[in-house]
């Protein structure tokens, strides 16, 4: 038996990080805590008085300094949790290092471009460590129930796939996009932007499109609502033999099968899903498969989630958003 404790250190110590202890289980530092195999060694932030404040929180060593940190914990697990625009730079200097981690577990949007995700690829291949982004619907074992009932056509061909989503494009629709990519396993080509909602995000608006599934053919439609009103991430899943809802985050399913009622129409009846239930969060999901990743070095559970996986994804985020400033340079 592996009694080895792994060795975690978390850049940038915001609410994902683990700052609110209230939303422990849902964080890094809380998900590390739970797994008895990982002990959280130190925390980076450029705010030292914030690192401290983390460090006192999850009994941990503070760092101001990245490459200091680096070298003085030696972690098995890197979690990048620093605002977007600083996911690249940091990753790269993280992937660089003479004694680097063998996982980097880095927030979403990994990078702001093309150019800046082949570079992290290449850096991960060279050196040899495994880059997991955390697109958190991949490590459901609720998504993952729904993506199989999906991919064995259960409720036969999707017709139309409904989301709405709040807090910019890059932000948080990566998680829209990528659920979308992810339960049906087809690229999205989007053909139109239909309307835009600022964001308290710089340069990221949040972008409502149009596009299509580009096997299946089926449309696909994002609207957006300002967080200001209220936050919706929900998903509305239209079948050929029934309707799928995915609501309040993922927290409520409904499953409706099509029947033909005794007036011969075609009406829905809801029908009972079997989802599994679990005590962990998806983050927790997440360190777990990392922490067995590192004592049996199987890929197997993991590829999903690598950077190259994740590939698709920020194909199409890139693709809107290119997208929109085309449409905006032609007004």
């Amino acid at each position: 038996m592996n009694n080895k404790i792994y060795k975690a250190l978390i850049i940038g110590c915001g609410k994902i990080a683990g700052s609110e202890l209230n939303l422990d289980l849902i964080t890094h530092a809380g998900s590390i805590k739970a797994d008895g195999r990982i002990e959280l060694v130190g925390c980076v932030d450029c705010d030292y008085k914030k690192a401290q404040l983390f460090a006192n929180q999850h009994q941990c060593k503070a760092f101001s300094d990245l490459g200091e940190a680096l070298v003085r914990t030696s972690p098995d697990i890197v979690s990048i949790c620093t605002p977007d625009s600083t996911h690249y730079e940091i990753a790269k200097k993280v992937l660089s290092i003479s004694l680097p981690p063998k996982i980097l577990f880095l927030e979403k949007p990994v990078c702001s471009n093309k150019a800046e995700f082949i570079n992290l690829l290449e850096l991960a291949n060279q050196r040899e460590i495994l880059v997991v982004a955390n697109h958190t619907r991949r490590f459901s074992m609720i998504h993952k129930t729904i993506r199989d009932l999906i991919l064995a056509k259960k409720l036969g061909s999707p017709y139309r796939v409904n989301a709405i989503y709040y807090s910019g494009w890059l932000h948080n629709g990566s998680h829209i996009v990528d659920t979308i990519i992810y339960l049906f396993d087809e690229i999205i080509n989007w053909k139109c932007i239909t309307g835009m909602i600022p964001s308290k995000y710089p340069n990221d608006p949040t972008l409502e499109l149009v596009g299509i599934l580009e096997k299946s053919g089926a449309q696909v439609r994002i609207s957006a609502i300002d967080e200001e009103v209220y936050q919706l991430f929900d998903f509305d899943l239209w079948f050929q033999e029934g309707r799928l809802r995915i609501e309040d985050f993922g927290n409520r399913v409904r499953l409706e099968v099509k029947k033909v009622n005794e007036l011969g129409e075609r009406v829905l009846e809801e029908v009972d899903i079997n989802l599994p239930t679990t005590d962990h969060s998806d983050i927790q999901n997440a360190f777990s498969l990392m922490v067995n990743y590192l004592e049996t070095t199987e890929l197997d559970k993991l590829r999903d989630v690598t950077l190259k996986a994740i590939e698709p994804t920020m194909d199409s985020l890139w693709q809107a958003r290119n997208l929109n400033l085309q449409e905006k340079r032609a007004l």
